[in-house]
């Protein structure tokens, strides 16, 4: 975005303006720009203040100008190689913007009441919730980055340190999903298997996307930022695009092998085909989330004209709406969430009606008691026999 001082000559008596004489008065006039474009016909350069207004104008020379902008930027963006790809129409381009807000925004909630319900229940504990709990806290930082820092272009450095943040934390999403991929071979694999000790899985969670973001930086640090959106550009954007693609590609391998130990199970094989390939699909809509697979989508935004537009939408809505998904999979829908949510219910119903807590309770009791008068009478009529014999 820019603020430029432009000249109108009402009237020029020579077209050169070194020796011009001006016949008339000028006309200062302030706007605002944002984009610059060159004509494939004309090759004449355009600049276009498409989506800016001047909210402060400058009476002078002296006086500046405020200019303020609704710069458009989607999800897909981080997946993008071609900066001089042909745009997609304003029309898109604003819907994607806004599922993008909306679903990083309802991931963010997700996201956190997550974390806040692990730390309540103690379930980050767990092996497998403390892989959960870490890919939670990568993904959430990264929406919030993402959201708030993406169109932070007006500053050079804070641009620089939004890109240079959010390319590490997606890396460490990624690096958490390739986590628990491999978790989730273990699994099927050993039944019981030996707890790994927290520092082992949070050296190639944490560690590895730090040393990735190191060397891309030592490298190429004036590609982090630019005038259009604070992210990588240029070749350096496969910095970020090939860790996506090896991690989706062993996840993949990972995938493979677990469907094949499940459908060797017993339970299952004694099933219809028509069960097996049911449990096939959900045990894929389960792990979805989790692996990364969506993000194979963003490679076709890179497509031609006309085909990527549809990659566009089902990468922006499934990958901004991820956070969405991993809560309800594995927060909500998991046994010690509903056996908490339970105990919290009747809690809550002892609370509000005593009376009938108490009458529960007394209900229950007097069952005990004739459940065990019918025991003992039952013991006494097996003596009785036993005697008579």
């Amino acid at each position: 975005m820019a603020c430029v001082f432009w000249k109108i000559l009402d009237k020029i008596e020579n077209q050169y303006l070194s020796l011009g004489i001006l016949q008339s008065w000028v006309y200062f006039c302030f706007i605002c720009i944002i984009d610059y474009s060159v004509s494939n016909e004309t090759f004449a350069g355009v600049w276009s203040g498409e989506g800016c207004s001047v909210t402060n104008e400058g009476a002078n020379l002296t006086n500046s100008t405020t200019c303020s902008c609704d710069h458009l930027t989607n999800f897909a963006v981080l997946m993008q190689l071609d900066t001089n790809a042909v745009p997609i129409p304003k029309a898109d381009e604003k819907a994607l913007t806004i599922l993008s807000i909306l679903g990083g925004s309802l991931s963010i909630l997700c996201l956190t009441l997550m974390l806040v319900i692990y730390a309540l229940f103690g379930m980050y504990k767990t092996e497998r919730g403390m892989v959960h709990t870490n890919l939670c806290v990568a993904l959430l930082i990264s929406q919030l980055v993402f959201l708030t820092g993406i169109d932070a272009v007006s500053d050079t450095t804070g641009c620089r340190v939004a890109a240079v943040l959010l390319h590490y934390f997606l890396l460490a999403s990624f690096s958490w999903m390739l986590v628990e991929g491999a978790l989730l071979v273990v699994s099927a694999k050993f039944v019981f298997h030996r707890r790994l000790r927290p520092w082992k899985l949070m050296l190639p969670g944490w560690g590895v996307p730090a040393v990735v973001v190191a060397i891309t930086f030592a490298v190429a640090a004036e590609d982090y930022g630019s005038k259009e959106k604070c992210w990588l550009i240029g070749q350096t954007t496969w910095a970020f695009i090939a860790p996506v693609i090896f991690v989706v590609a062993v996840n993949l391998i990972f995938l493979i092998f677990v469907l094949e130990s499940l459908v060797k199970l017993k339970i299952v094989k004694s099933r219809t085909e028509f069960d097996k390939i049911r449990v096939v699909v959900r045990a894929l809509l389960i792990v979805l989330p989790l692996m990364g697979y969506t993000w194979l989508f963003g490679l076709g935004v890179n497509a031609a004209d006309g085909v990527n537009l549809i990659f566009y939408y089902l990468f922006v809505i499934l990958n901004s709406s991820q956070g969405v998904l991993v809560f309800f999979l594995y927060c909500l829908n998991t046994e010690e969430v509903k056996q908490a949510f339970g105990r919290f219910r009747r809690r809550f119903k002892r609370r509000v009606n005593p009376q009938m807590s108490f009458d529960l309770m007394m209900s229950t009791s007097s069952n005990g008691v004739e459940k065990d008068t019918e025991k003992d009478a039952d013991k006494d009529a097996r003596k009785n026999c036993a005697t008579i014999e």
